[in-house]
């Protein structure tokens, strides 16, 4: 992969980003049934929605704690462009670990 290995800006890394970022991504798509370890490999760095909602927590409390931006549960959500209609259960619990430790 490029940059975005360490990078915590980066879409949502699904099964389909992820072989968009090879050069024969379409070609292993197509033929996944016959390379399981392939297969293997995308559904375990496949990013779950959970995952990402909480990537981006992260994301956006890094960018707030370095802005030196009071941090308040509102800003944070906005900031990672969640919403509480639209948080997962695993996000919420991580962000009230995250929120509750300042």
């Amino acid at each position: 992969m490029t940059t975005t290995d360490s990078s915590l800006d980066h879409p949502r890394a699904t099964s389909s980003w992820l072989l968009k970022q090879t050069p024969n991504g379409t070609s292993l798509a197509k033929n996944l049934q016959k390379l399981p370890l392939v297969a293997l490999c995308l559904k375990r760095y496949s990013e779950s929605v959970e995952d990402y909602q909480i990537r981006r927590i992260s994301q956006a409390f890094i960018k707030l704690k370095q802005e030196d931006v009071e941090l308040r549960r509102w800003r944070l959500l906005r900031s990672a462009t969640l919403s509480k209609e639209r948080i997962t259960e695993e996000a919420q619990r991580f962000l009230e670990m995250v929120y509750g430790e300042e």
